[in-house]
């Protein structure tokens, strides 16, 4: 609530990409408290000058979701730098970002609280019946509920002449940007299980399959969507040490209103009937990385499908 403007390239849209967060900022910050300044878009504030209706723009979120790191800086420039994360700038190449009908990162990430009081009343806080307050929890990977209204899952199932052909959709109908985004330890795994009537897992006769940095997952039926970077130095990857020279090897995340379709057979014995499995999972860190940190914050399923087939 100390920042008033952000600087902006106005030919990208973008900060300027040798100004990375703070300092594509203008940020008050007086040095005698009886000074101090607070910007907010409550239009009740005995300041006229404090209402600042830019804070609900996201425009305002670019300047810590974009990051260009490395390559040569100078004139407001970056001369082959890397793009770590970007999320703003793909709400900003999305449908979301159409000012006929624009959805802001703020209404998503920081929706109307439903309550009628910010700060408790002890503390010098207002009821306010007349204006809407907003959640500041800032909703994101933290909040189950939020990441399971993130994308739409889609599956088809049949079974013909000895196996089983699935088809899986996930569209990202419902974020404002890439899926998985920002940080790019992040990902985003399918998983798809067939299995019989006994509870055997089916083998796989055609169909891409997770890859090892899926842990837990690798070799499983499935796809794995993240922005994989390399160390330059150590060859290390994927690697999330975002501060050393890298070099982007993938990027197959799903971008807004985009849907990514996959493919799977599996064999099938005679006279059984079949279960097929398929889940989403999003996931904080690659798993090496996880390990080796010792964190332990368990993946969020995001979406589920289970389809019953019937002996032919």
């Amino acid at each position: 609530h100390k920042i008033s403007e952000v600087y902006v390239d106005r030919e990208t849209g973008l900060p300027y990409p040798d100004m990375p967060g703070i300092l594509s900022v203008r940020l008050h910050r007086p040095r005698n408290d009886s000074q101090q300044v607070f910007f907010g878009t409550l239009l009740d504030v005995t300041r006229n000058d404090a209402y600042l209706p830019y804070l609900s723009e996201s425009e305002f979120c670019s300047s810590c979701h974009f990051g260009v790191f490395g390559g040569v800086v100078g004139m407001e420039r970056v001369t082959d730098g890397t793009t770590i994360y970007n999320s703003y700038g793909e709400w900003l190449a999305s449908p979301y970002s159409n000012p006929e009908s624009e959805v802001t990162c703020q209404d998503c990430h920081m929706p109307p609280s439903g309550s009628n009081w910010f700060v408790f009343a002890e503390r010098g806080g207002l009821e306010r019946d007349y204006v809407t307050l907003h959640d500041h929890t800032m909703l994101g990977v933290s909040d189950e509920a939020f990441m399971q209204n993130a994308v739409t899952l889609d599956t088809n199932a049949e079974r013909l002449d000895g196996q089983v052909q699935i088809e899986v959709n996930i569209t990202n109908d419902k974020t404002g940007h890439h899926v998985p985004t920002d940080a790019p330890m992040r990902s985003m795994i399918l998983v798809v299980e067939a299995y019989d009537a006994d509870g055997n897992v089916l083998q796989l006769l055609d169909g891409s399959v997770n890859p090892d940095y899926a842990g837990d997952f690798a070799g499983v039926a499935g796809e794995t969507y993240a922005k994989i970077l390399r160390d330059d130095l150590t060859g290390e990857m994927p690697s999330a040490a975002i501060w050393r020279p890298v070099t982007i090897v993938e990027d197959n995340r799903i971008a807004a209103m985009a849907t990514d379709t996959t493919s799977y057979t599996f064999a099938v014995p005679d006279n059984t009937t079949v279960t097929v499995q398929v889940r989403l999972l999003f996931r904080r860190a690659f798993y090496d990385l996880a390990n080796i940190k010792g964190w332990n914050d368990p993946d969020i399923l995001m979406e589920e499908t289970t389809i019953e087939l019937p002996v032919n």
